[in-house]
Formats: C-alpha cells, structure tokens, sequence
C-alpha cells in the first residue's frame, strides 16, 4: 500500500485538511497533471463560483485581509472551512514508488520549507504542486508575520467585512487571527507562550518568502541536485586527471617504460567505470533510501560483501590447486603410489562421476591427517572401493613418513619452487604477514622458548630473553619498518654514451633457500636468517641443530602452526636429512657452524653453483693494553666471555694477549669480577650455562688436560660430567702450538698470551686465521687505529666485546676462514636478494655514429665521447678536426 512520502502515512492530517480549507486550497484530481495555468480559465471560474455558492448555502462568511485576501469562516473553527479529506497524489516528479506521492497539504508543506516545487531528491520539478497554491501559502505566512509584528507592536488589526455582513469586525480579527495561526502551525512555525514565532530549523517566514520570491518553475535552473553536481564535478576531476596521467606517462615512457602509461590508462578507466556504477546505484536502485548519505554507504557495503565473496572464492580455488599440485608432485616421484592409483582409476573410478574423481584425487592428498573425516565423506558416496584405495596409498605414505630422504628433499624443494612461482611470497603484504607472525610467536611462546633452551643448554632465563626472544623480536620488527623503503627500487645515475635513459638497481628474490642453523643459539641463529629470507620474498627451508633436540622440536611446532607452510618449512634430522638437503639444487644456502661442516657444505653448493653464507667463526683476539680503565674492561671481558653461553658463542673471546707485566694484574681483575658476577663458587652458579653435551664436554676436556696446558691454569678448572659443567678457567702462557690455540675453544676456558711489547700481539694475530671478532682495550689513538687497519677480521670492537652484534647497522659475518658474507639488519635483506641491474631507454635520440660503418668522423666523434672530451666532440660535429 502506498504511503505519504512525509508523513508516512495512508490516511491525511486533520490539521493539514483545515490548512488546506482555510486557504481555499483543493487538492488537484487524479486526472489534473498541470498546473493552474494550463487548465481553461473558465472551468476555473466555474469552480470558484460553485465553491462559493457551496459557502454561502453553508453559512459561511468570508472576510477580507488588508492586502485583499479572501478569507472564508466557519462557525467550527477546528474543522476548518469546507473541509474535505486528503487524498493521496502523484507529485508529478521524477521519482518512483512511495517517494512519488503524498497528501497535498504535506507536499506543500514540504516544498515551503525548501523554498521551491523542484525535489529535492531528483532535482525535478513537482509538475502537480500548482505554483498557485505554493504562493498563496507563501503570503499567508508573509501575511501572518506581520499580523504577529503589530501584535507586539500594540497596532490594532482591521477586517474589512464583506457587503451585508452583520458580524463584528473584532470578532473577524480574531478569527482572522485563529485561521492565519492555524495555518502557520501546519507550515512548520510554532507560537510559543509568550507569542513568540519560532521556525523548524531555524528559518523565519521572510528567509522563506525571499527563497520562493522567484517562480518555481525558474527554480530548476539555480537548484541544481547536490549529487548530480558532485557527481559532475569528481567527473571532471576524475577525466583531468586521468588525461594528465596518461599524458605525462607518455611523455616519460622512453625513461620508465610503456607499463607505466599503461597503468595510467587503467586508473583512469577504472575511476570512470566506479563511478557510472555509483551514479547507476544512487539514483536508480537506491532512491527508496530516504537519508542521503545512508545511499553511499548502502553503495560501499554491496562492495565489500563482493570483494569478500571474490576472496573467499579466490582462497577455496587458491587451496584447491595447492591440494591438486601437491597431489600430482607426490604421484610423480613415488612410483607405488603411482601404480596404486592407475590400478584403482581402472577398476573402480571409471563408475565414478567425473567431479567424484576430482574429490579423490583431492582426498589422496589431505587424507593423511583426516582420514576419519574422509571415510565418512567417501562412504556417504557410496564409494567403499575408493576409500580402499586410499587406504592403501596412506599406508604406503606413513611408510615413509619417517623417512626424509634424497626422494622427500627433492619433493619439497619442487613444492617450495611452486610456491615462489607463484609470486605469493613476492608480495609486500606477504611478507609482513609472516614477520608479524614472527613478533607474535615470540611473544605468545616465551615461557616455551625459555623451557626449551633451558633443557638444552641450562641456559638463565633472562640471557635467554635478552639474547634469544628480545633480539629475535627486534629483527623482525626493523625488517617490518624498513621493508617498503628496502623493496623499492634504488635509482641509479647513467652515462652520457647512454643518454637518453634511466636506470634502477631492482631487489628480487633469489627464490627456495636453505637454512642451517647452529645449536648454541639455536632460537636466534635460526629464524634471524629466515627473516632475512622472507623480508627478501623467498621460499625457506629451516634445518635447526639435532644438538639442541627441544629448541628444534620447538620451532617445528611454532612454524608449522605460525607460519605460511606453504612457502616455510622445518626439517628436523641429523646427517641423514642435512645430507639429502645438501644434494638438492637451492638458490642459496645460509649455513652457521665450524669450518669443518662449513667445507662440506660448500662443497655439495659448488655441484650446482650455489651461492652459500658462511658464519664459521675462529678464534676471537683480545688484546689488553695496559693504560685502561681496568675495572671497566674486565667486566666487559668476563660479560662476552661467561655471560654470553659460557663462552659457547662464535664471537665470545678466545685468548687473551697482554704485556708480561700487566698479566697479573688483569688475572686478579679477572678472578675479582668473575666471583662479584657468580658468587665465590662460580661453578655451581646458576647464572652460567653449562657444556651443551657429552662430545663438547670431551673435547674441552681434552684441551685442559693437555700435557703441556694442564699445568697453566691460574684459576677455576674444576668440572663435573653428569652435569656437563666446567668453571670459567683462566690460564696463562700456554704454549702456541697446544691444542687449546690452534682450534676454536668454543667454551669456558680463557687463555692469556704475554709479549714483551704490545704491538707485538698484532704479528701474533695475523699469525692465526683471520678471526671472526677481534677485540682492543686502549686509550692510545695511534695503537687504536694501527689496529683497525693491521688486523683483518669479520668484525672488531674498541674497548668492549660482542656488542656489535647488537647494532643492525653494523654487517656481521667472517672473512677468510671465519665466514664467506654477512648478515642483521638490511644486510639479511642483501644477503637473500639479487640485485638486478634495469636500464630504460625509448626509441629517440638513436645517434647513427653509434653503428657501422666507422668513418674517420664517426670514430673521432666516438674517441672524444669516451674519452669525456666534450668540447673535442663538438668540434668534430662542426667539422673543425
């Protein structure tokens, strides 16, 4: 049922039929679309006349105001004269449905306080709201404002009563009075007590009469529609600045190439489409919405809920391939399952439906982990032979599940190739997914990450926080803030022999990296890489150290449950499962450990020409001079040296040198803060990790008791095996060809070396493999900077140790035989990026003496260009050599 667009209501307002009558207004006839000026001028005479002939036989009487107004009264003043019901009406404008009609005396109450018969909402003209009726409102309130004026002013009202009449003129001014208040309250004035006139929405009578002082009909013209002129407008903007994109994308293609006017192009006609479906939506599917803005808004959220169904199907097709792929690589390299499935696609799917068969194979692929779920799918289908088969190939693949051999290597770096193929992990938003991921980790598992560490290494809970979690964390979070300016390409300047061009220097993923970690550190060594790895856009394979078994059997649960397993994956094993990912060709092969593993890992790189980084380590130098703060060093020593792993750190100090003379001063500093750290039994301390096993346990066993070393030690020694403790030991003056320094010590025992002079610990370093980390405490300028430039090492530090590793400034990694490259920071990002050279070029300013044939002009003009002679160039072009 249709209702009144103002009121919404079926029925008319009593008040409104009274206004209506007071004013001598009759709602036009169904059949009556114009307005009073289109209808004959005598049947409008004819009208009037029986109206009020109609008046007089019903005892009314009319009364005339001062500007000449007819006024009709009734002896009931509520009811109003010749009062008749309102019916609905077709406004006559542009809009359907419920917003197309109302009651008469709502239409004009409405357009008065608009100020003109044009609608508001379609920006046309109510051709049924006769302008007459609008006007004739209009003076009445005009007419009312001033009777309210002389009220206030004390000016006494006159009525001038028509020929014959008997009534007083004082009672016509009061219902004069009454009709006019009438009428102004219907309108949208209200009288307050005091006889105040106050208006809706803070408009006066006069605003009203100066806005319809002009013809509705001329209103058309000045109120425009405020969509359509918005509309218009961002059309405008839209269609400029899509021609001035494309435009100067044209102009500079030479330099960056046609993709970017192309992309132009696209903006522009990409606006242009959004906003026809906008207009479209606002204006012919959405005009039932009353509240302008609720329309946009209506208009954003259809949008959404299709960009989220495109998503959604997007993900299901994006899962479903993912299954396919991974069950087409599985029927590729295992033969039985191959065989197993043709045997069953022969006897049993060929009853099967064609979509049936999709869903198996499918199935053969996700079955391992939900077999129930499946057997029921599969019996509901009626397809107990299928679900058979599927047994069988689960068996044949649990078989094998323990095993990670070459075959399953090979299998997984075809996935993760797959994977990177398919851009995903190129992808900005990618990228920070995953990193945040890893922030989150950390944080949500820190008691298990502590747990763990603790069991393999009895490492303090709070070194484990600071040197494991806290910097794992702050990793992640510098590659999150620096990422975008990292991926942007780096503009590059070129040559006058290449003028005109541009060049770039472009950041790409190398693509499947392998990763392998060491135990000493094996939180942070193992995922500072793979953030590197993945800030960089790569695929990862992370094979943490089998010598701390609980951190790795951690950070296999936390990947798999954090991260994208379809482009990170975690490989546990020892030498088998190293071995079988070493055969396979990577795009680089990040590897942390001693040189010995180091070789082997280069060696199975160099079969496909694989670039590696190696962190190895060595023995890390301290050389103490003796015109220092004592206090200061040696607990900076004895922090990098004890504190960080019991020595168990590839850039914790190895040996110590020092002159002769100052040796027993710095071991009795040494003894001091070692007992103010860890109390005077530094061995049963609980602030010191202990020895990570048995076979590291062994070997430094063996460098202390050493024929010839044994005797040297000045402090500590003591050690416990069912414990795998050692106490930090100093010992002095072993000799350089024992054991303990000739290989990386790697735990609590600290040699000291003495020399004569100290300068001459400088001969006696470069003597040695170039170290990892070299350490000097001095405050000689000159010795300081012989030192920087003499010694070569993969990092150093002047009056402190280990706190390099620390600024993600700083590049870390060995050199020599310490390491082949360098990591932290934007370095990680480097390391697992190509840098690809881009050079762009148009086809203008092609110069002809580029080619052949070289006439002796041509090669002088060449000659001078390459040699920078530019003004020997020039005279060449004028021809004056």
């Amino acid at each position: 049922m249709m209702t009144c667009r103002v009121c919404q209501c079926v029925e008319s307002d009593s008040r409104g039929d009274a206004a209506l009558g007071f004013l001598d207004i009759s709602p036009p006839c169904s059949e009556i679309v114009g307005n009073d000026d289109d209808r004959d001028s005598d049947s409008l005479k004819d009208q009037k006349e029986g109206i009020k002939s109609c008046r007089k036989e019903s005892g009314v009487t009319e009364f005339i105001s001062p500007t000449g107004e007819i006024f009709i009264c009734n002896i009931d003043l509520e009811a109003g004269s010749n009062h008749h019901e309102d019916k609905l009406i077709d406004l006559g404008c542009s809009c359907k449905n419920d917003l197309s009609v109302a009651h008469y005396a709502c239409a004009l109450k409405w357009f008065v306080s608009y100020g003109s018969t044009v609608c508001e909402i379609c920006g046309s003209v109510a051709v049924n709201v006769r302008p007459s009726d609008f006007e004739k409102v209009v003076a009445s309130l005009k007419d009312y404002e001033k009777l309210m004026e002389k009220t206030v002013s004390g000016e006494p009202t006159s009525a001038y009563v028509g020929t014959g009449s008997s009534v007083d003129p004082d009672a016509l001014a009061g219902v004069r009075r009454q009709r006019l208040s009438e009428i102004a309250l219907w309108f949208n004035i209200h009288i307050s007590k005091d006889n105040s006139v106050s208006y809706n929405n803070s408009t006066t009578v006069s605003q009203v009469i100066e806005q319809s002082s002009t013809d509705p009909l001329e209103a058309v013209a000045t109120n425009e529609n405020a969509a359509t002129k918005w509309a218009v407008e961002i059309t405008g903007v839209l269609v400029a600045t899509g021609l001035l994109t494309v435009t100067l994308a044209w102009l500079i293609a030479p330099r960056v190439g046609k993709s970017t006017a192309k992309f132009g192009l696209h903006i522009l006609l990409g606006g242009v489409c959004a906003l026809t479906v906008v207009i479209f939506l606002r204006f012919f599917v959405l005009t039932r919405i009353k509240y302008g803005p609720a329309r946009y808004w209506a208009i954003l959220f259809v949008f959404w809920f299709l960009a989220e169904i495109d998503n959604s199907n997007r993900a299901s097709n994006l899962d479903l391939v993912k299954e396919k792929d991974k069950m087409i690589l599985h029927m590729e390299t295992d033969a039985d399952t191959k065989n197993l499935v043709n045997a069953t696609q022969n006897q049993q799917l060929d009853r099967v439906m064609p979509t049936l068969r999709l869903e198996f194979y499918s199935t053969i692929c996700y079955f391992s982990s939900k077999q129930q779920k499946y057997k029921k799918q599969l019996k509901s289908r009626n397809s107990a032979a299928s679900f058979e088969s599927v047994s069988l190939v689960l068996m044949a693949e649990e078989k094998k599940k323990d095993q990670f051999d070459v075959e399953s290597a090979s299998l997984l770096v075809k996935e993760l190739r797959s994977t990177f193929a398919s851009g995903k992990t190129k992808s900005y938003e990618w990228r920070v997914s995953q990193l945040k991921s890893i922030v989150k980790m950390m944080e949500e598992n820190e008691s298990q990450i502590t747990d763990a560490l603790t069991k393999d290494l009895s490492k303090p809970r709070f070194e484990s926080f600071v040197a494991e979690i806290s910097m794992t964390k702050t990793s992640s979070k510098l590659c999150l803030k620096e990422l975008k300016h990292w991926m942007k390409p780096e503009k590059v300047k070129t040559q006058l022999t290449t003028y005109p061009s541009s060049a770039e220097i472009v950041s790409e993923p190398l693509g499947a990296v392998l990763i392998i970690s060491a135990w000493n550190y094996p939180i942070l060594l193992s995922l500072d890489p793979v953030i590197g790895a993945i800030a960089a856009g790569n695929t990862v394979v992370l094979k943490p150290s089998e010598i701390a078994p609980a951190s790795s059997a951690l950070l296999a649960k936390l990947v798999g449950e954090y991260l994208d397993s379809s482009a990170i994956r975690v490989i546990e094993g020892s030498i088998p499962e190293t071995s079988a990912l070493l055969e396979q060709k990577w795009d680089k092969i990040f590897y942390t450990g001693n040189g010995q593993v180091g070789r082997v890992v280069m060696t199975a790189a160099a079969k496909h020409l694989t670039p590696v980084v190696l962190e190895l380590g060595g023995k890390s130098p301290v050389v103490v001079d003796s015109n220092i703060n004592l206090k200061v060093a040696v607990r900076r020593i004895v922090y990098g040296k004890w504190a960080c792993n019991n020595g168990q750190a590839c850039i914790a100090p190895d040996y110590i040198i020092t002159t002769k003379a100052f040796a027993p001063t710095l071991i009795d500093a040494l003894r001091c803060v070692i007992e103010e750290f860890y109390g005077k039994d530094p061995f049963n301390s609980n602030e010191i990790s202990r020895v990570v096993n048995s076979n590291h346990f062994a070997r430094l066993t063996k460098l202390l008791d050493e024929d010839n070393v044994s005797d040297k030690i000045v402090y500590g020694g003591q050690r416990d095996k069912a414990s795998l403790k050692i106490a930090p030991t100093i010992l002095l003056d072993v000799p350089e060809d024992s054991l303990i320094m000739q290989e990386e010590i790697f735990g609590p025992l600290l040699p000291i070396l003495t020399v004569d002079n100290i300068e001459e610990s400088f001969d006696l370093i470069q003597s040695k493999s170039k170290p990892l980390a070299a350490y000097l405490f001095t405050t000689d300028k000159e010795l300081e900077k012989k030192f920087v430039s003499t010694i070569s090492s993969g990092g150093m530090v002047v009056n402190d140790t280990v706190i390099h590793l620390t600024n993600h400034t700083l590049p870390f990694g060995g050199v020599g035989e310490s390491g082949i490259g360098s990591y932290h920071g934007k370095f990680s990002f480097d390391a697992f990026t190509h840098k690809k050279a881009v050079m762009y070029r148009g086809f203008g300013g092609d110069a002809s003496a580029r080619y052949p044939p070289y006439t002796p002009k041509k090669q002088k003009l060449l000659t001078a260009l390459l040699k920078g002679d530019i003004i020997g160039a020039i005279l060449v072009l004028l021809g004056w050599v």
